[in-house]
């Protein structure tokens, strides 16, 4: 038994068909042949990647879907529609990817087909041929999102029907929520992840043959190398350190004490403050004062 609990058993055998699954003699080479046998005590688990539904355009496309398990782990691809073919990796074992390739659509209407890999379900639809002057309107071509993310859409218009569209994402943080072929006016709703990278990014949509740009400022966090001080009624001035999470973050500095000052109040990214605290008539136990040297901005 292994640290996974996988049980192992070694034999031998007379028989001359035995199953020879990565054996190191493939062919009979005498009388006996030895063996070992893996026994998972847990079913196989697998990861087929890009998830959700496959658009693809009137004229076709080729693509594949890859396949994350363990080494001892067989699994199929198979189609249920003669349009959509498995070109490679029909069966493998292990870590692998199948291959399929769609076939151009002639008709005028999208049809839907699934490819079934790894035991997981893939919905393929096919925009169909177009008829001529299609023109697709939509109400913006780019979006903006805090580093918190949020919900999008983008209305599309046609000036005819049937004119069939799509709509694809070239980033895994921004989803496609809504349905990703359509044959009318709709409306495309997709949503973006939060964004902890500390630098602005941006994804795309395609929509309808048109590009949407989505840009997603970062998100700043800051950290002081110390959060109090104790200093002597004289005053005295010390150097802070703050460290911000991106060069691009933005910060303010100030004190809540006319006594205590701070330099410099603005700037970005990491860097070094410079805190005084000068002469308090207060002789006894001191006052109190506090400072806020960073603020999220988003």
């Amino acid at each position: 038994m292994d640290a996974e609990g996988n049980i192992y058993v070694a034999g031998q055998t007379l028989s001359n068909d035995f199953p020879t699954a990565r054996a190191i003699q493939t062919q009979n080479g005498g009388s006996y042949g030895g063996f070992v046998a893996k026994l998972r005590t847990q079913a196989c688990s697998f990861q087929a990647t890009p998830a959700g539904p496959i658009a693809i355009p009137a004229v076709g496309a080729s693509g594949n879907v890859g396949v994350a398990t363990d080494a001892d782990c067989q699994w199929t691809a198979s189609s249920d529609s003669s349009w959509i073919r498995v070109t490679s990796g029909a069966s493998g074992s292990g870590a692998g990817a199948a291959a399929y390739t769609v076939d151009a659509n002639t008709g005028p209407t999208l049809r839907t087909g699934t490819l079934t890999i790894a035991g997981q379900t893939f919905t393929v639809t096919q925009a169909g041929t177009n008829p001529p002057g299609c023109v697709f309107y939509l109400d913006g071509l780019s979006g903006g999102f805090p580093d918190v993310g949020g919900l999008g859409r983008v209305r599309v218009t046609l000036n005819q029907t049937p004119c069939s569209w799509q709509v694809s994402s070239d980033s895994a943080w921004i989803t496609i929520t809504s349905a990703t072929t359509f044959a009318a006016s709709g409306a495309v709703l997709y949503t973006v992840a939060a964004n902890s990278s500390g630098v602005t990014r941006t994804g795309h949509l395609t929509i309808a043959g048109q590009t949407f740009t989505v840009t997603q400022v970062a998100g700043c966090s800051f950290t002081l190398d110390t959060t109090s001080l104790v200093v002597p009624w004289q005053g005295q001035q010390r150097m802070l350190q703050l460290t911000a999470s991106s060069p691009s973050c933005p910060w303010t500095s100030y004190p809540d004490q006319n006594w205590t000052e701070q330099y410099p109040q603005t700037g970005t990214g990491s860097a070094s403050i410079q805190y005084t605290v000068y002469t308090s008539a207060n002789t006894g136990a001191g006052l109190p004062t506090s400072i806020s040297a960073a603020k999220r901005w988003r």
